[in-house]
């Protein structure tokens, strides 16, 4: 399918790091948040298949692509960014979120009044009082210590997201995006490190009154069908769907798949 001619857009957020969305389409906005490890390339394969029934802006979160950072990352300032972006259109915003990138935009929802349907891919609650994968968070920061970005990223694919070993391989064999990869590494661990002071309150959420579907791989390890289930239980009317045969990424490795639930949710 061919692409539209893809454009930047730009948010300014409060404290003034500017925010990068790549921007394609032609219809009703619909913004895609990306998770940890990830900047706006992780939607390049279903963005085209979107593209059609949307104007689509795929966020790079602070950090990644043409948007700016800071060195006092904070998880509360993650999410304002993620509200700001929400906020910055007039009319009404569908949203499509991925991971830890879910989290952000599940708790924006809160923030902002302009969120028509929320679709969340994944949302991985990691704060627990006995989090299983604190040892691997504490090997992707050592490594960052270290200045090994290369292991901090395989440490991240292959223990903490039970990756395939094949898809690990295919990623770092790639010519142009490994090395973007280690180029963000950073923000892995940072963002790592915060989430597990996250404490996802289920009554919070109650007050939500829009449309919400949250994704699950069919083949995901079973914490992150948990993290789904939760926030199912937790959000009023919210819809449950199953990606068969796939596990965290199905966006690279089934953009059909989750294209085809997409604009089924968005415009049903």
């Amino acid at each position: 399918m061919e692409q539209s001619e893809l454009k930047s857009h730009i948010v300014t957020v409060s404290d003034g790091t500017p925010l990068s969305c790549v921007t394609g389409g032609s219809g009703p906005p619909l913004v895609l948040v990306h998770g940890t490890g990830d900047d706006a390339r992780r939607f390049n394969r279903v963005r085209p298949l979107l593209e059609p029934h949307f104007t689509v802006y795929a966020l790079n979160r602070r950090g990644r692509g043409e948007s700016g950072d800071t060195d006092d990352y904070s998880y509360g300032q993650d999410i304002e960014d993620v509200a700001a972006v929400i906020a910055s259109f007039d009319g009404p915003v569908d949203v499509f979120a991925h991971s830890h990138g879910a989290v952000m935009a599940l708790e924006a929802a809160l923030r902002v009044g302009n969120l028509r349907r929320l679709m969340l891919y994944e949302p991985h609650f990691a704060g627990t009082d006995a989090d299983p994968y604190w040892p691997t968070v504490l090997k992707v920061a050592a490594h960052m210590a270290d200045g090994d970005q290369e292991g901090a990223v395989l440490t991240y694919l292959r223990e903490f997201f039970k990756i395939p070993e094949e898809i690990v391989q295919r990623q770092r064999d790639h010519p142009v995006n490994w090395p973007l990869w280690l180029g963000m590494a950073h923000t892995i661990a940072r963002e790592l490190v915060t989430a597990r002071a996250y404490r996802f309150k289920a009554e919070r959420f109650t007050v939500l009154d829009l449309p919400v579907c949250l994704l699950v791989g069919g083949e995901s390890p079973d914490h992150m069908r948990a993290s789904v289930e939760r926030a199912h239980q937790a959000i009023k009317g919210a819809k449950m769907v199953e990606l068969e045969g796939q596990q965290h990424i199905a966006m690279t490795t089934a953009p059909e798949l989750v294209a085809s639930a997409i604009t089924h949710f968005l415009l049903e």
